[in-house]
């Protein structure tokens, strides 16, 4: 099991209108919940005196992305291609999944946490999960 901590948007999360996350990409994460489709430990605030486990989940979906913090913009990044631009429907998804109720919003937040320099040297991945009530692992 992969354990995934939060510290934004609790509510969200336990009635189930957050259902992904992003983080810097990580080949070893990747692989586990990309690739391996090993089960997850949804926490909050993981590793403090307020920790407590939300729920189990399982990944549906994990793709890199590269966030764009000068032009508000969300593209999918592909290894070979590069950056490919999401559609403004794509886009909006991945913003409203994450919990954000505008792209100004977004990018403010991820502006905030890591900086633009970060963000335009880095890729990221997008962890989209399933609350489940018993993860059986193998």
């Amino acid at each position: 099991m992969v354990a995934v901590s939060f510290s934004v948007f609790k509510e969200k999360l336990l009635s189930g209108e957050k259902d992904q996350t992003i983080r810097p990409f990580s080949e070893c994460r990747y692989c586990q919940i990309g690739k391996k489709r090993l089960p997850l430990q949804i926490y909050w605030k993981q590793r403090t005196k307020e920790c407590e486990k939300l729920f189990d989940a399982v990944p549906e979906e994990v793709f890199p992305v590269w966030l764009d913090p000068d032009a508000f913009m969300i593209y999918l990044y592909d290894r070979h291609a590069g950056k490919i631009l999401l559609s403004e429907k794509e886009q909006e998804e991945i913003i409203r999944r994450d919990g954000f109720k505008s792209r100004e919003e977004f990018f403010k937040f991820f502006i905030k946490k890591y900086g633009r320099k970060y963000l335009r040297d880095n890729i990221f991945m997008v962890i989209r999960f399933r609350r489940v009530e018993n993860v059986t692992t193998t």
